[in-house]
């Protein structure tokens, strides 16, 4: 759930409303339908959970407004020279200077920049910053790394500039290799990544073409972003940089990519293309001559097998015998433990005994952090530690492999944990710590929850491991603070003064320091091109620096290592190192032991013979002359910060697009009828404060219906106020349910004319990701005039009263989803809603709703889905105000709304499926309707009013009474309307009543037609 919630979804659900939901005379529609519908309460996003409420300041310079939480002062202004330094290459490159200040916000860390305002979704730690296109907004976190804030905000600077030059509306509207690669491609040059990226697909006969790219027939989207990269560091050194910024200017003019093309270099995209292809190929062919297999490696998965590519952060555990790895299961992330392999897997296939710890589902687990977490063993190798976030807040999170479940959460007072490691006693987690913005080696003591600060440094230092005896500390840090560079350093483990001694002085950057054998310490760089796992010889104390000539390699890897981890078995002394490789865009995990080795000496059992990467497989990148393009730009003026440490000034803004429709229908009697709604959004730069509205009208007669409201979610708790009114038979629009299927199932049946209005506040707070409590309380006036009842329709007497009510609610919610609607996991709700009568005229009605939700995925892309419903009605006019279930979106089989009574229940049991896999079209364009899917349920359900008078089931019959039962069959079109709703649903149903001994004949079935979210 998030802050889209409708706001009285605790006195309501997407399927039964209290009050008004009844039906009327059919009407047909003829005019232009709005084919809309609100997420209802159960398929919003989860919760955000911010950390400590920051105030927040500004700074202005010539181009820039730079936003940024109080204390970050000194950050801000190293961000505003880092984006005035971009501001003035991209100038240069793009020859276009933008006529709008840019506005910046630094969050403090990745949980504020997630659970911020300015966008309504939750972003996890694999968006390192957006540019809103609306508004042109440049949203970055801070977590302690300098260098990589300085990355995305020149990376986001771009974006800033394309949206001034390319007509909107929309990001999507133009190639993702173009956004996103010229955006990498300004912000970094030609970088490591970049490099290893490239260098593996070439090597492997799998980088993606220009046509691919263009057409979106690559397999992720990081494609876009390394592939994009590639082909405009091809066009930079083929025709020149400033071609580029000519390009994008034609192609904001031309409104085409290939008319862009052609303008701009002179060829067709397909013939660039072409000349694409032979470039990287002509570079990459001497690496591609020297590949070879390394005979001393083992594999440790394999992609085909298991059809996946992610395996990634592996470890070892301390006797070598088990690996850990973060990787999928399913639809799902997941820590995963198995056997490390015994032989050569050739030909043999791997074991299947797999541990599975599924994230993303647990209050004490609640957020999956792949790039800033590690997993460790504990010293007995029963537990291991991973970073996560638990309860709404940064922790250590404690897994029992022997019962595959979190038994321990640590949260010290830190904006971020990342890289956690256990002491070599296991009594500590030694880790990087980000406090005000500055990252540093922490410890944390599990019994007494001490927290120690062992450095004070503004470098960012990560990737911290004890040595052998724990006695010392090995990590990686820069040395200056926007480095993208890193040294290995030396530690005492109680951080004594003067102890901190740097032992490498190398091109490129260290990373995953362990402690190896006889004082060695063993670490991947990528010195020499390619990024290598290397042994440096620590044993006597160093205190100078090592050189190049003093590592001893010991991979050759021509494409790159990642996540090397070294374990030292304690039965034979024997080392094993195991590290990921990139394989055709995929990470496989590898295993070096010393019984595999081509050469072996006495005193190192992994020194191997020549194993060194060749020049050929190197020589396309020197990271000893890389440096960010933007680093050390030559300003046209002195930067001048104005206002600096000013207050944040609240600017109000249109959020989104607002809409508005037009439509029509026609009644029975052939009156024709005129509808129209209007909706918009406005927020501050923040986010903090929202004003949201609804307008409604129809005629004859002229019909109003209005809602507007205001939400204030600067703190954890959101509040939130507002007002409506809802006038007329046949309301057009409702904040709340907005459909066709009101125009199809009408549920204001027996209602001649209503007017219902009032105001409403209240406040939700999020206990964690995944649970909430809310608190509401609506006051109003109802006013309902109904036609007489027809036989076998219950008495309704017309409506006069005032009401107030106080609803509390807990509402829980891990499901995961997608655009077929929920796939996993579970969900519920609760309400009670207490009315407060201050005279007879009040509206005296107690309601109780509970909503259980349980979804479960299969293999084969099927799932099966159970919603559980319990509602019950109480006080003096409780029989004003029944349930009424029956039809689609309840009881189907059944007439809409066919049963009713001051108590319900009712339960839904779907197995759904793919029928019809995507599939493409080509006039009169490339487009793709998506999946048909299918779907087989049984459903159960009962409306009554006197739980003593209820009999569900007749003894005597053998068949059903009061308790009504289905079964059916249907087709589901899913996201149908993806670039207006997304996620909606168009479905075709058709269903039987049973009762136990009797149903309809398949061509007597009863169909229904709706759109909608599925449950």
């Amino acid at each position: 759930m998030s802050r889209i919630t409708p706001l009285r979804s605790f006195a309501r659900t997407g399927c039964i409303d209290l009050c008004t939901r009844t039906r009327v005379k059919s009407i047909v529609t003829c005019g232009i339908l709005a084919l809309l519908a609100w997420l209802p309460a159960a398929l919003a996003a989860h919760w955000k959970v911010p950390g400590a409420a920051r105030d927040w300041r500004q700074l202005d310079t010539q181009h820039f407004r730079i936003h940024y939480p109080l204390g970050y002062a000194a950050l801000a202004q190293r961000a505003a020279l880092y984006a005035e330094e971009a501001h003035v290459r991209y100038r240069r490159v793009l020859g276009f200077r933008p006529t709008r200040v840019i506005p910046v916000f630094i969050f403090a860390s990745n949980q504020d920049f997630s659970a911020g305002n300015i966008t309504p979704g939750l972003l996890d730690e694999g968006v390192g910053g957006f540019t809103d296109f609306y508004r042109g907004r440049v949203v970055v976190p801070f977590n302690g790394d300098e260098a990589a804030l300085r990355h995305v905000l020149a990376h986001e600077i771009v974006h800033a500039f394309q949206f001034q030059i390319l007509p909107g509306p929309g990001y999507g509207r133009y190639p993702l290799w173009i956004m996103e690669g010229l955006s990498e491609y300004l912000a970094l040059g030609w970088d490591a990544s970049a490099e290893a990226y490239a260098r593996d697909l070439v090597l492997h006969e799998r980088m993606p073409s220009l046509l691919q790219l263009q057409r979106g027939e690559v397999a992720s989207s990081y494609a876009y972003y390394k592939g994009g990269q590639a082909a405009m560091m091809f066009l930079a050194e083929t025709y020149g940089e400033e071609r580029l910024g000519y390009f994008l200017r034609e192609l904001g003019a031309l409104d085409d990519v290939e008319a862009a093309v052609s303008s701009s270099f002179g060829r067709s995209l397909a013939d660039l293309d072409v000349e694409f292809r032979r470039f990287m190929q002509a570079r990459y062919a001497p690496a591609r001559a020297a590949l070879r297999e390394d005979p001393r490696l083992r594999r440790a998965s394999d992609r085909y097998a298991e059809r996946s590519g992610f395996f990634l952060r592996p470890a070892l555990s301390p006797d070598g015998t088990q690996i850990a790895f973060l990787g999928r299961s399913g639809l799902f992330p997941a820590v995963i433990v198995r056997p490390a392999p015994a032989s050569d897997v050739d030909g043999e296939r791997m074991r299947e005994r797999v541990i599975e710890l599924r994230a993303l589902r647990s209050l004490r687990y609640e957020e999956f952090q792949p790039l800033t977490t590690r997993i460790s063993f504990s010293p007995d190798g029963k537990r291991l530690l991973v970073a996560g976030r638990a309860w709404g807040e940064q922790a250590l999170i404690v897994i029992d492999m022997e019962r595959a479940a979190i038994v321990a959460t640590y949260a010290p007072d830190l904006d971020a944990l990342q890289f956690p490691i256990f002491s070599p006693d296991g009594t500590r987690a030694l880790f990087t710590g980000v406090r005000a913005g500055q990252a540093d080696l922490y410890t944390y003591e599990f019994s007494s929850g001490a927290l120690v600060q062992l450095t004070d440094s503004p470098e960012y230092e990560a990737e911290a491991s004890y040595a052998r005896d724990g006695r010392q500390i090995y990590f990686a840090a820069g040395l200056v603070a926007d480095d993208p560079g890193r040294q290995l350093f030396r530690l005492a483990s109680d951080g004594a003064a003067g102890s901190r001694v740097q032992l490498t002085d190398l091109p490129g950057a260290v990373a995953d320091p362990r402690p190896a054998r006889e004082g060695g310490v063993v670490f991947s760089t990528d010195f020499s091109g390619v990024r290598n796992v290397y042994r440096l010889n620590d044993a006597e104390g160093r205190t100078a620096p090592a050189r190049a000539a003093e590592l001893m390699p010991l991979t050759a890897s021509a494409v790159g290592v990642l996540h090397a981890e070294l374990s030292l078995a304690p039965n034979d002394g024997a080392e094993r190192l195991l590290f990921t490789e990139r394989e055709e865009g995929a990470l496989e995990m590898r295993l070096l032991t010393a019984g595999l080795a081509v050469e072996t000496s006495p005193t190192d059992p992994l020194r191997v013979s020549a194993v060194a990467p060749s020049a050929e497989t190197t020589r396309t990148f020197d990271p000893a002359q890389y440096r960010m393009p933007t680093r050390g730009v030559e300003l046209e003026t002195s930067l001048a910060i104005e206002n600096p440490n000013a207050p944040y000034e609240p600017r109000a803004g249109i959020e989104g697009f607002p809409f508005i429709l037009i439509g029509g229908s026609s009644a029975n009697g052939g009156e024709a009828r005129f509808t129209a709604l209007a909706a918009g959004s406005l927020a501050d730069d923040l986010g903090d404060h929202r004003v949201s509205g609804l307008v409604g009208y129809s005629n004859p007669p002229p019909e109003w219906t209005l809602d507007a409201r205001y939400a204030y979610t600067k703190f954890r708790t959101d509040f939130f106020l507002g007002a409506y009114r809802q006038k007329g038979a046949f309301p057009v629009a409702s904040l709340f349910d907005l459909s066709l299927n009101n125009l199809l199932y009408n549920p204001y049946a027996r209602i001649l004319d209503q007017d219902v209005y009032g105001f409403y506040a209240g406040a939700e707070h999020p206990l964690g990701r995944f649970m909430s409590l809310r608190l509401a309380y609506d006051q109003g006036r109802e006013e309902r005039f109904f036609r007489g009842e027809e036989p076998e329709e219950r008495e309704q007497a017309d409506i006069f009263r005032n009401f107030q009510n106080v609803a509390l609610g807990l509402a829980y919610n891990n499901l995961v989803y997608s655009a077929y609607g929920p796939l996993d996991g579970q969900s519920l709700l609760v309400s009670y809603t207490v009315p407060i009568r201050t005279s007879a005229d009040d509206r005296e009605l107690y309601t109780t709703i509970v909503e259980y939700r349980l979804y479960h995925w299969f293999e084969n892309q099927s799932l099966l889905a159970l919603r559980i419903f319990g509602g019950a009605a109480r006080g003096e006019h409780a029989y004003d105000y029944p349930f009424r279930i029956g039809g689609y979106n309840t009881v189907r089989g059944y007439d809409f709304q066919e049963f009713e009574g001051v108590n319900a229940a009712f339960v839904n049991l779907e197995y759904r499926f793919a029928l019809i896999e995507p599939f493409g079209f080509a006039v009169p364009t490339h487009w793709s309707p998506g999946a048909l899917r299918g779907a087989l349920f049984f459903d159960a359900g009962a409306a009554f009013d006197e739980a003593r008078s209820f009999q569900g089931y007749t003894s005597q019959s053998g068949t059903t009474r009061d308790l009504h039962l289905s079964y059916g069959a249907g087709l589901h079109w899913p996201n149908f309307l993806g670039f207006v709703i997304p996620g909606a649903t168009m479905k075709i149903e058709w269903a039987t009543p049973y009762d136990l001994k009797r149903s309809l004949p398949p061509k007597k079935w009863r169909g229904a037609f709706s759109i909608g979210f599925n449950f």
